[in-house]
């Protein structure tokens, strides 16, 4: 999902920074090529091109010279949210298309030891508000989820699977989530799902690209579910059904 916002971002013709904590610029990198190329991961990184493939690489870059975009990857550094927003503006006093920055994800961001965890993401949540404001610049800060959830029989997230949720829910303007049924029901379960899929002749596969993303305001009761389906080689989009609920 964030890669597909990336994309979305990238193609609408601003720039991108991404803080991969977890892993190294060079691995977020080579998946970032791996889906603009359509090149499989694992060839990238192990340096398996063949011609057809260094053609691919070629004409993506040539497709990006033509566009000011650009995505700036800084991975796998310990840091704390005064370090990211100071980065932030030093690539946004050089491109200024940056137009949103991406914390994967907010738990690996280290803050005062005098704080309590859920203290802490809130004083994170809190500061990159504060540059979201003063600098117009979307700040997108991916949560953990509890392992709790995964003993449910509705595995579907709320607010409070997130890691610390009691500091960052009061703190952010949206929380978005997302639920993959296939990842939990190998077959659609009766409803939108099976309507949708039982008499497709691709029906099973297209299952496997089924995402509903939950999105609710921090402060409000009301909220709404996207269905989406994904095409997983793509990672193109299509909305399929949309309601609130409360």
């Amino acid at each position: 999902v964030k890669q597909c916002m990336i994309d979305a971002i990238v193609a609408a013709g601003y720039s991108v920074l991404d803080f991969s904590l977890e892993d190294s610029a060079e691995l977020t990198a080579q998946r970032y090529i791996s889906r603009r190329t359509g090149i499989p991961y694992a060839s990238l990184a192990g340096g398996l091109l063949d011609n057809a493939g260094l053609s691919r690489i070629d004409a993506a870059g040539l497709e990006n010279e033509e566009s000011s975009a650009r995505v700036y990857i800084i991975g796998n550094v310990p840091a704390t949210i005064e370090e990211a927003v100071r980065r932030s503006r030093e690539i946004g006093h050089r491109d200024p298309r940056l137009a949103c920055v991406f914390v994967d994800y907010i738990q690996l961001l280290d803050y005062s030891d005098t704080y309590m965890a859920h203290e802490g993401l809130s004083h994170i949540c809190k500061i990159a508000q504060r540059a979201a404001l003063i600098d117009k610049v979307g700040w997108v800060l991916l949560s953990q989820t509890r392992q709790e959830m995964e003993s449910r029989d509705d595995k579907r997230p709320r607010l409070g699977d997130m890691y610390g949720s009691s500091g960052m829910k009061f703190m952010s303007k949206l929380a978005v989530a997302t639920y993959r049924p296939a990842k939990y029901h190998p077959t659609p379960e009766p409803g939108p799902w099976l309507d949708l899929y039982q008499n497709h002749p691709d029906g099973p596969n297209l299952y496997r690209g089924a995402l509903e993303l939950w999105v609710r305001k921090a402060f409000g009761a009301v909220g709404s579910c996207v269905k989406l389906h994904v095409d997983l080689p793509t990672g193109i989009m299509r909305v399929i059904d949309e309601h609130s609920m409360r």
